[in-house]
């Protein structure tokens, strides 16, 4: 018996620890989640001791494959398989980080594949048998016992011991979600529907700065002081924010059907905007640009949600920026793409002195489920507005009081003179608990706040002595 135990030792570390140790390893280290062991790998194995090797080894170079790409679609999330074509043409601008772990994978691969080849030297068939069904017992064992029900398609919520990357992978590009991006027939309605953009429409003919934001999953807190903390960074600033409006209208629906609300007052019949050539003509981009200006979008997600790589163009966009356009100092993780608070900058530099500019901006970071990892300044103190710290709502408010906070420290250090700038809800915050959501929140229901930025006078102090939590979240 004790006889065996080596040997078994050696087919473990063979068949279980070094096909997944490294991809492991990697996941760890860019705050992805895995499995700590890929079954797909373990069923490909039994293959490799029976008359159909060849078979396993295509099974585990397919499985290595497919488990990259579950990696990959918690930072690049793609819809459609031709998306990675578009994706890999930005590898040159990509992370350094990026670049080295494409040309590490390849060499991993070919490592894993020579060590299948000699792999029945070295162990036996029955070890990898009982490994096989140990392994199916776990993954079993937490299948049955799963109770995140709130598992999104571009962030796996934990790493299981065990799991299938095939699986979930299919039951990802199962759903409903991403079959609408299939979807044929007419994609835009022609019901019209106004938005706070909607001045905008009549004002092609003068030479404006105009910048709309479309902030994401911003919404109305039943208590109105909330509102006032998160918007007084911007409202301190009096020396240069001028004419300082807001409001609120009915909405309901998903972040893209808001955008289309906002850039072109037309609502989706479904996402599959790839496949639409017309009904962009009238977007308020197309008719700026016609009258002259100067039109570009931003977004910090990739561009292949939602179609944008395809229906910004259309709807009237010269240029866009993306996650993949640029490297960024860091990423975010409510929902992958770029920090906000890192794309301020670069909405600043699209302003020009010479010619009038439109930029539309859809903010990321305040997506569901709101990750703590992305409030990088706590401005909002929640207790004091009876908002259990624990909550998405306190999450939610912490992320668009860091936002506001830097729009605000940005518009103090010179950054959008001149510029006219509208900022909406795309819709009310997504909270997964129906009571946490009714208890803080005006259902259906968005803001929207309108001032312009005149840098006549300077007052270098009025951000600088809201920048703490007690000035920020005073009653």
């Amino acid at each position: 018996m004790h006889k065996e135990i080596k040997p078994f030792f050696l087919s473990f570390l063979l068949i279980v620890v070094i096909p997944n140790i490294v991809l492991a390893g990697f996941s760890a280290w860019l705050d992805l989640n895995r499995p700590y062991i890929n079954l797909d790998y373990l069923f490909a194995t039994l293959l490799i001791f029976t008359r159909l090797r060849i078979a396993g080894i295509i099974l585990f170079v397919l499985g290595f494959a497919l488990d990259l790409l579950a990696l990959m679609g918690q930072i690049f999330l793609f819809i459609r398989p031709d998306n990675l074509l578009y994706l890999a043409k930005f590898l040159p601008q990509a992370s350094g980080v990026y670049q080295l772990s494409i040309v590490g994978f390849a060499v991993l691969l070919l490592g894993l594949i020579a060590l299948f080849i000699v792999l029945p030297r070295y162990s036996k068939a029955i070890h990898a048998l009982v490994l096989f069904n140990a392994a199916l017992v776990l993954y079993a064992v937490n299948v049955y016992g799963e109770k995140d029900s709130q598992q999104r398609i571009w962030r796996v919520q934990h790493s299981p011991i065990v799991a299938s990357q095939f699986l979930f992978l299919f039951d990802q590009r199962s759903t409903g979600f991403l079959q609408s991006f299939d979807s044929s027939g007419p994609a835009l309605s022609d019901k019209k529907v106004i938005g706070a953009s909607a001045e905008w429409f009549n004002a092609t003919s003068e030479n404006r700065q105009l910048m709309l934001i479309a902030s994401e999953s911003w919404g109305i807190p039943h208590n109105a002081e909330i509102q006032q903390a998160l918007l007084k960074p911007l409202r301190n600033l009096s020396a240069q924010v001028k004419n300082f409006t807001e409001g609120q209208f009915n909405f309901s629906g998903p972040t893209v059907a808001a955008e289309l609300r906002e850039l072109c007052q037309l609502t989706p019949f479904h996402y599959n905007f790839k496949d639409t050539l017309t009904g962009f003509e009238n977007c308020l981009p197309n008719k700026l640009k016609e009258a002259g200006y100067k039109t570009h979008a931003m977004h910090g997600a990739t561009g292949v949600m939602y179609d944008r790589i395809y229906w910004y163009p259309r709807a009237g966009f010269s240029g866009i920026t993306f996650f993949e356009n640029q490297s960024w100092p860091r990423r975010c993780y409510s929902f992958p793409g770029a920090c906000d608070i890192d794309m301020i900058d670069t909405a600043s530099q699209v302003f020009s002195d010479t010619e009038p500019t439109f930029l539309y901006w859809l903010t990321l970071n305040s997506h569901s489920v709101y990750d703590t990892r992305d409030i990088h300044l706590d401005l909002f103190d929640c207790a004091r507005f009876d908002v259990a710290p624990e909550t998405q709502t306190c999450r939610n408010l912490k992320l668009h009081a860091q936002f506001f906070y830097s729009l605000a420290k940005s518009i103090e250090g010179g950054s959008f003179k001149g510029v006219e700038v509208i900022i909406v809800g795309d819709h009310a915050p997504i909270i997964t608990s129906i009571e946490e959501k009714a208890a803080y929140f005006v259902d259906q229901q968005v803001p929207w706040v309108k001032f312009n930025v005149d840098y006549g006078n300077i007052n270098r102090t009025a951000v600088r002595n809201s920048s703490t939590v007690e000035n920020l979240s005073s009653h």
